[in-house]
């Protein structure tokens, strides 16, 4: 499962590759976009043809117009790494949150919806850093690579990215995930310092470590492009 920013929102897709396509065929159904195309077809052909199809898109789709997310309310349940996280909102002039893990529940100072909604980020960017970079340097003598540098990023389009020079990117959004499938995320980026592509010798590195990995595309197919769109 893939996600593409089209005109500013996101759009998730299932990329299907056949030996016998010829060409890149876009298909609506009730688990969302499908797109075939031939195995070697490059993914920025893919994506350009996703891009030429917009208008196409938001005729067959409600993927481009999510419905509007209500504002959070005090007692809300946000998800973090297969658990929950009980909110408390306390109106206030400062913005600023604290975190009570006996308990599970975080307390937010804010003067708006707007500013609920950073403060909470900034609480999920802070978690992320810290639980995905433990993710990393257990996982990364499994793949055979060096602890790389992580930063923590929301690219609204993937959930990581891994540089030539060894440098690991990952969503903040991905604390939102079940941690098996933050673990599996954190594998597929070590992955990429080995082969950076998506060549069989990457998916055997994967498959050396991650014994879910099925499960955790399956899971990401239908919820993960409504994590990137969402806000906190």
């Amino acid at each position: 499962m893939r996600s593409l920013v089209v005109g500013g929102q996101v759009v998730s897709y299932e990329l299907v590759r056949r030996p016998r396509m010829r060409t890149v065929r876009l298909t609506v159904t009730e688990a969302g976009l499908r797109v075939s195309c031939a195995p070697r077809v490059p993914l920025a052909e893919v994506e350009e043809v996703i891009r030429a199809k917009s208008r196409w898109l938001r005729r067959h789709t409600d993927n481009l117009q999510p419905a509007p997310q209500p504002p959070l309310a005090d007692g809300a349940l946000l998800p973090i790494l297969g658990g929950e996280v009980e909110l408390g909102l306390v109106p206030s002039s400062r913005s600023c949150w604290s975190f009570r893990e006996e308990d599970a529940r975080l307390c937010v100072q804010a003067a708006s919806p707007e500013e609920v909604d950073a403060v909470i980020e900034s609480w999920y960017r802070t978690i992320a850093l810290a639980r995905l970079g433990q993710m990393l340097v257990q996982r990364a003598p499994d793949v055979g690579v060096e602890v790389p540098r992580l930063t923590i990023g929301d690219a609204r389009s993937r959930w990581g990215s891994c540089s030539a020079r060894g440098a690991v990117r990952l969503s903040w959004r991905l604390v939102m995930a079940p941690a098996w499938v933050a673990d599996y995320v954190v594998v597929h980026e070590l992955a990429h310092l080995r082969e950076l592509n998506h060549s069989a010798a990457f998916w055997e590195i994967v498959d050396s470590v991650i014994l879910r990995r099925t499960e955790a595309t399956a899971w990401l197919s239908p919820n993960g492009g409504e994590l990137l769109r969402r806000r906190p």
